[in-house]
Formats: C-alpha cells, structure tokens, sequence
C-alpha cells in the first residue's frame, strides 16, 4: 500500500524540520557571525518545533524503507529532540565553549549531530543505516576534537576517527556482501534469506552489527571512549555520548523485529546479544574500578550502561524487553548529559581526580546535582535510574525461570555492574565532597549547573512515568 505523499510529509516533519534547520542555523549564524547565543536559541527553537510535529503520531515509510516511522521511532524521537535541546542550552552558557571562538560553529554541529540521530534512529534500509552512522559520527568528530590549540582534544578527536573509519568500513563491508548474497538493502527484505542462513550471511550480518557496536560503545568496539571522553569538551561529550545511542538502540530493535521475528534466527540474535551484553558490562564495570580520571570512569561507565541496555532485550524475540529499555535509554540520557555538565562546571585545570577536589565549595549547585546524577547512574532508588536497572532486571529473572540459563547469567553480570559501578562512582564523589583542593579554588570551566540541576530534577521525576511506559513503546 502506497502512503500519500501529504501523509509521508506529516509523517517526516521532525526530520525534515531539524534537516532544514541545520541549514538555517548556518545562516542565522553567517548574518550574526558574534552573536553565538543566537544560533543557539535558534537552534533549541527549531528542536521545539520538531518537537511539536513529532506530537502527531502519524506512521509511514519511505519506499524501500529507507526512513520509517514507527512506535520505536516515535518514542526515540522526543529523547534525541530534548538531549539535543538540554546541550544546547547548556553550550549556550558554556565557557569552555565560547573560549573556543566558534561557539556557532559548535551549536550548529550539534544540532547536526541531533539531525543525522533522527536518520538513523528511524532508517529500515541499509543504505540509510550507514548514512545515519556515518551523519552522527562525522559531526561526533568534530566536537570531539573542538579544541583546536588542545592536545588532549586533539587527540580525542584522532582516535575518534580512526575507530570510527575502522567501524564504518566493517559496517560497509558487511552490507555490500549483503547485497551481494540477498539481493536486497531493504532490512524487512532480509528475513527469508537469514532464516536459511549460511556461513557468508552470518559473517555480514556480524560485519553490520560492528557499526551498531561502535555506536554503543560495546566491547569490543569501546576502546575509544574513555580518551576521547577525557579529551573532549563536556558538552560535547554530552552530545556524542547521548544521542548516538539512542539511534542505535532505536534501530537496533527495528532491525531485530525485521530479521529476526521468529525462529532459529530470533533465539540466534538473543544469545548474541545476551555475549555481548554480558561481556560489555563485566569489562567496562571492572576496568573503571582502576581509572584515576572522573571522565573516564563515566566512559567506562557508559559502556556498562551500553552493555545493560542490550539486556533489555536478553529474551528476544518476546519483546517484552523494547519497553524496558526505551526507559533505561530515556533515564541514562538525561543522567549521563547532566553528569558531563556537572562534570564541566567542577573541574580545574589539575590532573586526574585532583580536578574536583573541592568542588562543593566552588560550585554548590553543581556538585549538589552531580550527587544526584550518580546516584541515579549507580541505581539507588528512588531515582530514575534504579527503575531502570530493575526492569531489565526483571526481563533477565523472567528469562531465567523458564529454564534458561542466559538468563541467569545476565542478570548477575548486571547485579555485578551496578555494585563495581557504585565503588567507581564513590571515588568520584570522594574528590568533590570530602578532600580539600590542592590549592585555592579556581573559577569553575564551565556554567551550566543550571542544566545539570535541571537533569537531576527530570531524574527524580521520570519514574512517575512508569505506570504506561512499559506498553508505550512497541515496534
């Protein structure tokens, strides 16, 4: 059945918003050239109206599927709309940002980055997987590497890229011999020929889910992140760590509900999932036991919140995990954004975790909320993130009592996450409540305790939404 042409234009109104937005922001940002916090309120301004279009939940697909709106989509929209948003805001205010002379140039990459996460986030075609990946990783690039004069940033930057050309190209290797051996980039196109799947399907199918990985930092496709994270601006991070993910995982479902509905290649992509998953969250948890850096405990971090979300759907094919885990990766967004933020607002110019040592004293509302946000990341009711875990929690005891033993595993590879996470996060709050500054206190780098404030707020709210979320979200 052929979708009229007006409807696909309500359809793909948020998209085609933001698209054209981008390109309005260069314009805006041209005729006001000292005048970034413009292009910012302009840029949140069209976030809001895409927003707003996203309201009208009408379904649709481009054809070959290269752009679909879905239950999945719809739900992933409002979460890259509001993180892109909440940076935004926060670049606006930010020091470290407007240091750097193209603080424009920064809010536009962002609002990019947050364009080419709606590509991604709704494509069910191959073509448009790898032009979504390849959007979301060339702005990440930029950010990741704003700091021109910096050589922390510089190098963020360089293995940013060189990680990610190695993911793309995997990623594109893959989906050619898929082509070649299906006939097809239509991804709802796949399932018969993976049903009967061979060696050389497999192996492409393998290929392909390299670029999903290098999105959500799971192992072993995480190596990049505690450098570049430690390198890059906060607010970068905020960006390239948050709206990436949510894409992917909003792909990600999709992809399973169209390759692998029922059979042999469902239970497949369970167990696939379930290794990865576990192996994501025992390596990242243990390895941020022994970081000295704030930055790159919340990297390793993120990759055992990665590795947890794809728990979620341990069970597969029920989905009974898709709601779950849009929770988790609507509650981490928000967590994560303003921890990186408060992150920014506390630190100095010292090395390692000596950089937050006092941080209560020279940034009250930031280190209030940064408390806040940690605990919400390490689960402690009855914040967001406590609710979270427990759901997917819950899908891995459910798997686990009808005998099987993935499910077992998975949830004790997230009880142990969270308890190794907690030591990690503790350290974290020992250097900005308990120990003295090295030496008197400087100005805060960045002034965004305001968004970091309004982040812990939106954590300790969100769970008033669980009553519906868990039938909400369906692909």
């Amino acid at each position: 059945m052929t979708t009229p042409s007006l409807s696909l234009l309500s359809a793909f109104a948020p998209e085609i918003v933001l698209g054209l937005g981008t390109v309005a922001a260069v314009v805006v940002h041209l005729l006001a050239r000292n005048r970034p916090e413009l292009v910012a309120r302009f840029s949140i301004l069209v976030c809001g109206v895409a927003a707003i279009l996203a309201l009208d939940p009408v379904r649709g697909a481009l054809g070959g599927n290269l752009l679909v709106v879905d239950g999945v989509q719809i739900a992933a929209r409002f979460a890259i709309l509001a993180a892109t948003a909440l940076v935004l805001a926060a670049a606006a205010t930010s020091r470290a940002v407007a240091a750097s002379r193209v603080a424009g140039e920064h809010h536009i990459a962002v609002l990019a980055l947050g364009a080419g996460a709606l590509v991604l986030s709704g494509s069910g075609n191959l073509l448009t997987l790898i032009l979504g990946v390849e959007a979301t990783s060339l702005t990440a690039y930029l950010l990741a590497g704003w700091r021109r004069r910096d050589r922390d940033a510089a190098e963020a930057g360089m293995k940013y890229v060189m990680f990610g050309a190695i993911a793309t190209g995997l990623m594109a290797f893959g989906v050619s011999h898929l082509y070649g051996l299906t006939g097809t980039l239509n991804a709802a196109a796949l399932a018969p020929a993976i049903t009967q799947a061979g060696p050389a399907i497999a192996v492409a199918l393998i290929l392909v889910a390299a670029g999903l990985a290098y999105k959500l930092t799971l192992v072993p496709f995480h190596l990049y992140a505690p450098d570049v994270y430690q390198g890059a601006p906060a607010t970068s991070i905020a960006a390239f760590g948050t709206l990436p993910k949510v894409a992917a995982l909003a792909v990600l479902v999709r992809l399973l509900t169209y390759t692998a509905p029922t059979g042999p290649a469902a239970a497949w992509a369970g167990t696939a999932l379930a290794v990865a998953g576990i192996a994501t969250v025992l390596i990242g948890a243990l390895i941020a036991l022994v970081q000295h850096d704030a930055r790159r405990i919340l990297a390793f971090s993120a990759v055992v919140h990665a590795g947890t979300m794809v728990l979620a759907l341990v069970a597969w094919p029920g989905q009974g995990g898709v709601g779950p885990l849009a929770y988790y990766a609507a509650s981490y967004t928000v967590l994560a954004i303003g921890a990186f933020i408060a992150l920014g607002a506390i630190e100095t110019d010292a090395k390692g975790l000596d950089r937050l040592r006092g941080g209560w004293r020279r940034a009250p509302v930031a280190t209030v909320a940064l408390v806040v946000l940690l605990c919400g990341l390490a689960g402690i009711p009855p914040l967001a993130g406590f609710f979270a875990k427990w759901m997917v929690l819950r899908e891995c005891v459910a798997l686990a009592a009808t005998g099987n033993q993935v499910g077992m595993f998975a949830a004790a590879a997230v009880l142990a996450g969270t308890a190794l996470t907690i030591v990690a996060y503790l350290r974290v709050l020992r250097a900005v409540m308990v120990e003295d500054p090295l030496a008197t206190p400087a100005p805060a780098g960045d002034s965004g305790s305001g968004i970091a404030l309004l982040c812990a707020g939106a954590a300790i709210i969100l769970p008033l939404a669980l009553p519906w979320w868990g039938m909400a979200v369906t692909p």
